[in-house]
């Protein structure tokens, strides 16, 4: 075995940790190295000046960075697809909603048409029954006053069933009140 000495300023002291099979001695602040093997297994600091090197650090940094910006966008892709789905989830319930409203709409339009019908024909019949000659008649005014009464309302219910078969009448109904407003 072979002692190499190296002097203390030309070391690379973080190389030195890297060699195999190595013992360091101290002797009066010089550094000494043992090896099995003529060669010193050391890296040279030219290794890093070699722009094979460089280019093969720079790649492998690149695809390292590649990497683990595309598992962050994958993990952000998750968030976004259940941020997505709840919001599916709340637009499925304002459907079914607003379905339901308007399904309820279409019953309420169906029952009033069908109400509209009704009292179109019950229009037609009373058209019908009413004689032609019916314009050449006086006009009839029936004016009825009236004052606070609890059972005044049907009396005046029943008395306009009877005055609606009275051919061409116009009836006034007016509230006296319970004070006098003037001299009259």
């Amino acid at each position: 075995m072979k002692d190499i000495k190296i002097r203390e300023g030309k070391t690379n002291k973080s190389s030195l940790y890297i060699l195999p099979n190595k013992v360091r001695n101290e002797i009066d602040g010089n550094m000494v190295i043992k090896c099995k093997y003529n060669t010193l297994a050391m890296l040279d600091s030219r290794f890093f000046e070699k722009w094979w090197f460089r280019a093969f650090l720079a790649l492998m940094i690149f695809f390292i960075w590649q990497l683990f910006y595309s598992i962050s966008k994958v993990q952000s892709l998750d968030e976004e697809r259940a941020t997505l789905q709840a919001t599916i989830e709340v637009l499925h319930r304002k459907s079914d909603g607003l379905r339901l409203e308007i399904l309820e709409k279409e019953r309420t339009l169906t029952r009033l048409n069908s109400r509209v019908s009704e009292v179109d024909t019950l229009i037609r019949d009373h058209i019908s029954l009413v004689p032609k000659n019916r314009k050449s008649e006086p006009t009839i005014f029936f004016i009825t006053p009236t004052s606070f009464r609890a059972a005044q309302k049907a009396d005046l219910t029943r008395l306009s069933y009877t005055l609606s078969h009275v051919p061409n009448l116009h009836w006034i109904v007016i509230e006296d009140s319970d004070e006098k407003i003037g001299k009259y």
